[in-house]
């Protein structure tokens, strides 16, 4: 067998002085041996072929202190254009692979993982890029990449399930421990980079749709009618709010020119019937007109939260030739 000066050998035999007396392929320096004359494998490095020492690899904590990128474990890999294999055969390509093989496993106390990251920096990290256990970085140029990070069933030959391509678990019992968001995507512009702002949506959900911060508006309308004459004043509709938001704007349209003043009150639903105005002095109101709005921000109220159960109440206060009223409020949630 022809062994290159580049090559590096992997034995899977040998006594207990290596694959020394192999002279078929005979070891050199680097060449490593998967040595399992104690019983279980353990790999070991050739450090000397005279006389032979074979040395395990074990993996110490390192600390380094000098300027420039370091990791203790670099992989590198340029594909030529011709690697791999055409569908329907496939092939694994990476400068690094995790596998993690097993059946029935009966310990309940181990974390299983094909690779595990962790961060365990105490303090402040101090550098304003990228930290966290694991960074998954698409490098400058590249345009064609499915994400960053991407989760997928793969297999054909038996029913393959998981409980999420993304979850969250808290393995801390320390008070006050957790996440500060379960998802957060807002990155405000730093070091001279603009904001993350997708270049699409938000989100997309498995039906194609979208969320943006703008499908996070709701509105709610409640309609004045006077059935043909000019509404008598008082309140005119109660609304109870199934989840905390914001009102952000109004809008109050007529069936005719004229005026009309609603006022908009809120009460907790522990507290009701009593509720108070939060309108303050930008009341939904027409002045002679048939239409007015305010799409916000609406600074003139007295409050624009609303908590969850909380009712609102919607008072006519005064009116003039209008017979059928809509008034709109649009919520951001939460």
């Amino acid at each position: 067998m022809t062994r290159y000066a580049s090559e590096v050998v992997i034995y899977k035999y040998g006594d207990s002085e290596g694959p020394a007396d192999d002279s078929d392929i005979p070891a050199n320096v680097g060449d490593l041996w998967l040595d399992t004359t104690s019983g279980f494998p353990i790999l070991k490095v050739c450090q000397s072929t005279s006389p032979w020492v074979w040395v395990p690899i074990t993996v110490n904590q390192i600390t380094y202190a000098d300027p420039g990128s370091f990791q203790i474990d670099g992989a590198d890999l340029t594909l030529d254009a011709g690697a791999g294999k055409d569908k329907p055969d496939t092939a694994y390509l990476a400068p690094i692979m995790g596998n993690l093989w097993g059946t029935d496993l009966t310990k309940t106390g181990n974390y299983l993982g094909g690779i595990i990251g962790a961060y365990s920096i105490t303090g402040t990290g101090g550098s304003t890029y990228p930290k966290g256990a694991v960074l998954a970085q698409i490098t400058d140029g590249s345009t064609d990449a499915d994400g960053a990070v991407v989760a997928y069933i793969d297999g054909d030959s038996a029913k393959t399930n998981a409980g999420a391509a993304f979850t969250v678990k808290n393995n801390n019992s320390t008070p006050g421990s957790g996440f500060n968001y379960g998802l957060d995507l807002y990155v405000p512009a730093r070091d001279g980079y603009p904001a993350a702002t997708p270049l699409v949506a938000d989100i997309r959900l498995s039906d194609g749709s979208t969320v943006t911060p703008t499908t996070l508006k709701r509105s709610i309308t409640i309609t004045i009618d006077g059935g043909g004459s000019v509404p008598s004043t008082g309140i005119k509709a109660r609304w109870s709010s199934p989840v905390a938001c914001t009102v952000e704007a109004w809008s109050l349209v007529g069936d005719a020119s004229g005026d009309a003043v609603i006022d908009v009150l809120r009460g907790t639903y522990s507290a009701f019937p009593t509720t108070a105005s939060i309108a303050g002095t930008d009341k939904p109101t027409l002045a002679t007109a048939q239409k007015a709005e305010n799409l916000g921000p609406l600074t003139d109220w007295g409050s624009t939260a609303i908590a969850a159960n909380d009712v609102l109440e919607f008072d006519l206060s005064s009116v003039t030739t209008c017979k059928l009223l809509s008034l709109t409020l649009t919520l951001k949630v939460p």
